[in-house]
């Protein structure tokens, strides 16, 4: 139950991770119109201390209050906020379930969700998850999931499980009246036109958006061992603490995307092990098209 001076979002953006979420969330953020905060709240998917896990990147907001704190200082008239894990397979009946509960008006909510080709995206999280905790090879860390979830790891690091969209899609689509589902090719390749129906779908007035191709939270390799420790060192949570206390978002962000342009490169899955993987989600990638209604034949492509 809200109350009069409760301002929940007028949208979420719902993942999934490593689809341009980020990017997509800071493009609308320019808007005069639209308010996002920097940081992902992740609270409908740990609301009221659910899905305590002891590997964790971040730590996500558990209390009303907490979350209502994010927007409630905005005077802009549309809000929203962008959490990947909302569309986490193994969390999604848990968040669902949340957001029918505590949002005041579930019936209104717009929902966005972002996809990418499944082995694509799998490679980016574990790339970017370099930087904090995983530290096997590919193959053995996208083995190591059960063993992983038993040890009380968040689903980040479930590279296959969190790649598979089809029953996601489905129960979103499903359950709430306004969900816009896109993918993350549309972003790439024709941003402004994205844009301008995202802003339409939300709520907000035209924009007329530049021709942006800057990309955040782009993932890459560390170039050396001593990168990687400072990068490890600068994500743990208690010198965290401190530079938020210190140091307004905006510089730490853009500190850290400038040390990651400077020190990190770039890497490719092999093909082989591209197409290998790639076999696993041939049927849910089917089963996607018909939900969504869109061809992705281009995500069954062999990769050369």
């Amino acid at each position: 139950m809200s109350t009069q001076n409760e301002r929940f979002p007028d949208f979420l953006i719902a993942g999934v991770a490593k689809a341009g979420t980020t990017s997509l969330s800071r493009y609308l953020n320019s808007h005069p119109e639209i308010f996002i905060p920097e940081k992902e709240p992740n609270y409908f998917a740990s609301a009221d201390g659910q899905n305590p896990f002891l590997v964790l990147d971040k730590q996500p907001v558990m209390s009303r209050k907490q979350y209502l704190e994010y927007f409630n200082a905005s005077e802009k008239p549309v809000i929203g906020e962008k959490s990947v894990s909302y569309s986490y397979p193994l969390w999604t009946d848990h968040v669902i379930s949340s957001i029918r509960e505590i949002h005041p008006h579930p019936e209104d909510l717009k929902i966005i969700i972002i996809l990418r080709q499944p082995v694509e995206r799998m490679f980016s999280q574990y790339v970017f998850n370099l930087e904090s905790h995983e530290d096997l090879p590919f193959e053995e860390a996208v083995a190591a999931w059960e063993s992983r979830k038993t040890q009380g790891w968040v689903p980040a690091y479930d590279y296959l499980g969190a790649s598979y969209y089809a029953s996601m899609a489905e129960k979103y689509l499903s359950t709430f009246n306004q969900v816009k589902i896109v993918l993350f090719d549309d972003l790439k390749n024709h941003p402004e036109r994205l844009l301008e129906e995202l802003t339409g779908f939300i709520g907000a007035g035209p924009f007329g958006f530049a021709n942006n191709q800057r990309s955040y939270n782009a993932s890459g390799v560390p170039g050396n061992p001593l990168v990687k420790s400072v990068f490890r060192f600068i994500r743990n949570e208690n010198v965290k603490r401190w530079t938020h206390a210190m140091l307004p978002h905006r510089i730490r962000r853009d500190f850290s995307e400038a040390l990651k342009k400077r020190f990190f490169k770039k890497t490719q899955l092999d093909a082989a092990l591209f197409n290998e993987l790639n076999k696993e989600f041939i049927k849910d990638i089917s089963e996607l098209e018909s939900i969504i209604s869109r061809d992705l034949s281009h995500w069954k492509t062999i990769s050369e």
